[in-house]
């Protein structure tokens, strides 16, 4: 516990930065999302390759892999553009982070009170 506190005692978050590095990946970063969105229309194999090829196009393009989900003819057929655009916000793909955060704070309570 003290080890942690030490290593999180320093910690500064900069919105600005993490954005721009979430930008990076032109939205790679979501891709397991949105392939899991597309995989109960499509196939989730089918849905991989075509999410992995879209990947690499928005990295080579340099354009964001929503604009071409949205622009692509097979997706556009099976989800809507604000479909597509809750699968692509990295705000929405979290996992289990917020559950795990509470299990933790309420493990420090725990043991603060009990120490008291």
């Amino acid at each position: 516990m003290k080890h942690t506190a030490d290593l999180l005692a320093g910690l500064e978050v900069h919105k600005d930065a993490m954005q721009k590095n979430l930008g990076v990946t032109r939205g790679a970063v979501v891709s397991e999302a949105v392939m899991m969105g597309l995989g109960k229309t499509l196939g989730r194999s089918y849905a991989h390759d075509l999410v992995y090829d879209l990947c690499r196009d928005a990295l080579k393009q340099e354009k964001p892999l929503l604009e071409l989900l949205a622009q692509n003819e097979e997706v556009s057929k099976k989800l809507t553009r604000e479909e597509l655009e809750s699968l692509c916000d990295p705000a929405n793909y979290l996992g289990y982070s917020v559950e795990m955060v509470d299990r933790v704070l309420k493990k420090t309570a725990k043991q603060r009170n009990g120490s008291k």
